[in-house]
């Protein structure tokens, strides 16, 4: 019996001894990135909007979000008609971003920027998007859009140049009511 207790004693060594190693910590998992805002986000801008700046007439249409895109186009008109400014504008769903592409054009649709302007998507809230300037973005900073009722405001800002004998540029304004 002595024996018997003398292996029974020894049972939890020959177990431990036995035991494999524990695992090694392993390293906490990694943040998931945050996720890619869905169209969703800027479908408040569906619709056409119009407005004045100063005299001259201005108007924004959007689509609805369809697929992975939004298409958009503005134009900026004198009080006699003459174009100031086309602009066709597309947001599309990419693996990493929304993103906005804008190009202007004459009045024959030549272009009148070498590549599209490329804005990313840095802020949305119910109502409003802000999109920060990527790439080409040529002095563009960035456009905020928020709907307010019946009325798109647009916010166009621009990067300020430096220098002593350098012009602050003023952002652009508007602010558009909902076509019936």
């Amino acid at each position: 019996m002595t024996k018997l207790f003398a292996l029974v004693a020894a049972l939890p060594l020959v177990l431990l001894a036995a035991a494999p190693d524990p695992p090694a910590p392993q390293a906490a998992p990694a943040t998931p990135s945050a996720p890619v805002a869905s169209l969703d986000a800027v479908r408040f801008l569906a619709g056409t909007w119009r407005g004045s700046m100063g005299e001259d007439f201005v108007e924004e249409m959007w689509s609805e979000p369809h697929g992975q895109s939004v298409m958009g186009s503005f134009r900026w008109l004198r009080p006699n008609g003459t174009p100031v400014l086309f602009e066709m504008l597309l947001i599309t769903k990419e693996p990493d971003a929304l993103r906005l592409r804008l190009r202007h054009y004459t009045a024959t649709l030549d272009a009148k920027d070498e590549k599209p302007m490329t804005l990313k998507l840095a802020e949305a809230a119910p109502n409003r998007a802000v999109f920060s300037a990527e790439k080409d973005a040529d002095g563009l900073d960035r456009i905020v859009y928020e709907r307010r009722g019946d009325v798109l405001a647009i916010d166009v800002e621009f990067v300020q140049p430096t220098g002593p004998d350098v012009k602050p540029r003023e952002p652009l304004r508007f602010q558009l009511k909902r076509a019936s």
